[in-house]
């Protein structure tokens, strides 16, 4: 047994720098040696001496290192819909059946060890940010294994909620909420001639952005300074 006391654990160690030609140059010999379509799952098997994680960490991707090095034949990123995610769990669960481990459970490393093998290229970091924690997924799977909820529910209980972005609203919608509401705070009903001098007319969301709201017209109404800044994100109508 290798005594760990002789094992290099250097903090201050210093990594290996590459600049980005090294990585072209390197991913230009990988085309050369390699069938298109060109993609990480290849390259990983592949003998390299820079790491996949390296290029991701210098370009955000193997794709955009790819394209910058301006290689041609590289796979077609694509979009993996929510049944094409829960079909790749469920291969998983076979393949660990397959490999004889007595739980057929996927773990977070099954995804690497699948896509090595199999060419795939749906990561666990993939996985997560479409359902969010692995651990609850994998109990609602159970619930639908054993029959408690469908697939669909399934797949609508797993997916994470996703927050409305905040848009600015256009001139023509708050000139038109300002027409439909008589310039007047829909709470408090005074005018602009009302006003204090620090005081002012707003176009306000009434389901609030941070709540699901939308710059729907349906949506936006006017409060005055006071009155909408009394209200926050709370919903008051």
């Amino acid at each position: 047994m290798t005594d760990l006391r002789k094992l290099n654990f250097d903090l201050g160690a210093r990594r290996t720098r590459y600049s980005e030609q090294d990585v072209f140059a390197e991913l230009r010999r990988f085309a050369e040696s390699v069938a298109p379509p060109l993609n990480a799952a290849k390259y990983k098997k592949w003998d390299s001496r820079i790491s996949i994680d390296t290029i991701n960490r210098m370009f955000g991707g193997f794709s955009k290192a790819c394209e910058k090095a301006g290689l041609e034949g590289i796979a077609a990123s694509r979009y993996h819909s929510d049944e094409d995610l829960l079909s790749y769990f469920e291969n998983l669960m076979l393949w660990r059946h397959e490999k004889g481990f007595q739980s057929h459970v996927p773990v977070s490393l099954d995804f690497e060890r699948y896509n090595n093998q199999n060419e795939t290229n749906i990561h666990f970091s993939t996985f997560t940010k479409r359902f969010g924690p692995y651990r609850r997924f994998l109990e609602l799977y159970s619930d639908y294994h054993n029959g408690k909820i469908t697939r669909d529910a399934l797949l609508k209980l797993a997916k994470k909620p996703t927050r409305n972005k905040r848009r600015s609203i256009s001139a023509g919608d708050r000139a038109e909420v300002l027409r439909r509401d008589g310039s007047r705070c829909r709470s408090c009903g005074r005018s602009v001639n009302d006003l204090m001098s620090d005081e002012y007319l707003e176009v306000d969301h009434i389901i609030p952005v941070a709540k699901g709201g939308t710059n729907e017209l349906s949506n936006l109404g006017i409060k005055c300074t006071l009155c909408n800044n009394g209200k926050g994100a709370r919903f008051t109508g």
